[in-house]
């Protein structure tokens, strides 16, 4: 029963039990205000939604500071990469005119050069480092970051409920909700696709004879073009993704090993 109908049956004073008539009345009562919704119960569900939107807030405050310092490590790196390239550039001219001078040079043009590769190693181990600042993330959202960006979209919108397909907003609700800073992390400072896995798909099927009689089984292969094989080395290899948008639930599916 509503707050309402709860007070307005209690605040009538009855010395005796209802009547059929009364209780009729009652019934119409109720049935005429039975959507009504007290001031009370109004401002409780707005005090909800404000709780809630206030959690958002904190929520997303504490996002923005995890990427600021971030950025800020990303910067730093990418600053490092900037001036080593000068360096390797500048090595670079030393090597040309190098070769164009006399033998008796010979050894310095070798000092550079092996300058030249301990910058290069350089180079290579501060992308690593830059690398290991970029999330991981799915495929299907790696898709889903190029094309809001082809569109012009801003991070805001991507990640609104409304613009998002049921897989990602799924994928971004994981995780307790991290994924969405990963999401973020990824759009802002690029990211790295996750290798997904890919499966073989195998049937078993009943060899007989003439008179019906069982006389083994063999082993066949999806090959991608459609046709069984029994050569596994020419078996077909899909993805998760791809097996869901098949018609493939006779076949048992067989993780292809590394």
């Amino acid at each position: 029963m509503k707050k309402f109908e709860e007070e307005l049956f209690s605040e009538v004073p009855c010395k005796f039990g209802l009547s059929t008539e009364g209780e009729y009345k009652q019934s119409i009562l109720v049935k005429h205000f039975g959507d009504w919704i007290s001031p009370e119960d109004h401002q409780a569900e707005v005090w909800k939604i404000e709780l809630q939107n206030l959690k958002y807030r904190e929520e997303l405050a504490r996002m923005q500071k995890s990427l600021r310092k971030k950025n800020k490590a990303i910067k730093e790196l990418n600053g490092a990469v900037k001036k080593t390239k000068a360096r390797l550039k500048e090595c670079e001219k030393l090597r040309i005119e190098a070769n164009n001078e006399a033998a008796s040079e010979y050894s310095r043009k070798c000092e550079v050069v092996e300058e030249r590769a301990e910058f290069k190693r350089e180079i290579e181990k501060l992308k690593s480092q830059l690398e290991k600042q970029q999330p991981e993330i799915p495929e299907f959202v790696a898709n889903y970051i190029e094309a809001a960006k082809e569109d012009f979209w801003t991070l805001l919108s991507a990640m609104d409920d409304s613009n998002l397909s049921s897989r990602v907003g799924d994928w971004l609700k994981g995780g307790n909700f991290t994924n969405q800073e990963i999401f973020a992390q990824a759009w802002l400072n690029g990211y790295t696709v996750a290798k997904e896995k890919r499966f073989y798909l195998k049937d078993n099927r009943e060899l007989e004879s003439v008179g019906d009689t069982c006389i083994g089984y063999v082993t066949l292969y999806l090959k991608n073009d459609g046709y069984l094989t029994t050569n596994k080395t020419r078996a077909g290899q899909f993805t998760q993704s791809e097996i869901d948008s098949m018609a493939a639930d006779s076949y048992e599916q067989i993780e292809v090993e590394e």
